[in-house]
């Protein structure tokens, strides 16, 4: 801005301004003491929308860096320690854990409902054996009554007809009987081949080594030789052992006898072996030489001056 000092005008870039020396002196003393001079243009400000500047900030939020993840300390899945992980991976491991033992405890179930319908067939196999077994003492107790108290030659000679008749209710008896004693040692068979089923599963389980075939045959003979050389058991003893849980203590406990053999072997080697002298020890006989060491030894303990000056003297 300058001002035309022979007409007392002012002129700016859009065209003359024309106002008085009196109005520019007050314009002036308004400008000192900091009151907005009268007819003075306002500046133009630009008006900022509240929600064009949220949407700038969020994208300008949107193209820089996103927060980093919060990570949870978690103990390892397999072997000792931790690892940090994210709260989303943790909710996935959680989710699999939680499939995981559901299935568990569904197989738990299954078995568990599978060994109870086992033993109630078992149950129900017991008491039929049991059933036809006194079926059987019955029949032979009859049998041989009838054997005992019928003269079947007299039988013959006075009454024909009577022995014919009593001689084929006879061969009934004793045909039913042998079809019923047939009939239960089949029954007992098939129990026998289900126990030893169910051993052996119950055995592989507890010893997985032994669904190897290979593996299973080379312990069970060393087993077998344990409880005979061992534990004084004879050979047919070991052969009716069917029931797993005799079997698991036996190898338990064969394998305890033989870490014992062992170790006192490792005991006997060990005392026969040739002691050991540290380096620089004198041995048993020489008293000079004992007596320096001994000098010598003390000195480096102590440190006292005399000490050491004895050890001195013992090299001069």
């Amino acid at each position: 801005m300058s001002v035309d000092q022979a007409s007392g005008q002012s002129t700016v870039a859009n065209g003359p301004v024309e106002y008085s020396t009196a109005d520019a002196v007050d314009m002036f003393d308004k400008f000192l003491s900091g009151e907005e001079p009268e007819g003075q243009p306002e500046t133009e400000q630009e008006e900022t929308d509240p929600d064009e500047t949220g949407e700038e900030e969020l994208e300008a939020e949107a193209e820089g860096e996103q927060p980093e993840a919060e990570l949870i300390e978690v103990p390892l899945l397999e072997g000792e320690g931790t690892e940090k992980i994210t709260r989303d991976e943790l909710k996935a491991r959680m989710l699999m854990q939680s499939d995981y033992t559901r299935k568990t405890q569904a197989l738990a179930d299954e078995r568990k409902a599978a060994y109870a319908d086992v033993s109630k067939a078992k149950a129900e196999i017991a008491q039929r054996v049991q059933s036809l077994d006194d079926s059987l003492q019955r029949a032979a107790t009859v049998i041989q009554s009838i054997e005992a108290q019928v003269n079947w030659q007299a039988l013959r000679e006075v009454d024909p007809s009577a022995f014919l008749e009593q001689r084929d209710l006879q061969a009934e008896r004793v045909k039913a009987f042998n079809q019923a004693k047939q009939q239960l040692t089949a029954i007992q068979a098939a129990e026998r081949q289900t126990a030893l089923a169910e051993n052996h599963q119950r055995l592989v389980e507890a010893i997985p080594a032994w669904l190897d075939p290979a593996t299973a045959n080379k312990e069970a003979t060393e087993l077998q030789r344990a409880l005979v050389d061992d534990f004084r058991f004879t050979p047919e003893e070991v052969g009716t052992l069917s029931d797993y849980r005799i079997v698991l203590m036996a190898r338990d406990a064969a394998k305890y006898r033989a870490l014992q053999t062992k170790a006192k072997d490792v005991k006997a080697t060990v005392e026969k072996a040739p002691k050991l002298t540290k380096p620089g020890t004198p041995k048993v006989g020489n008293a000079e030489a004992l007596k320096t060491y001994q000098t010598v030894q003390r000195a480096k303990q102590t440190g006292n001056i005399k000490d050491v000056a004895a050890a001195f003297e013992r090299f001069i």
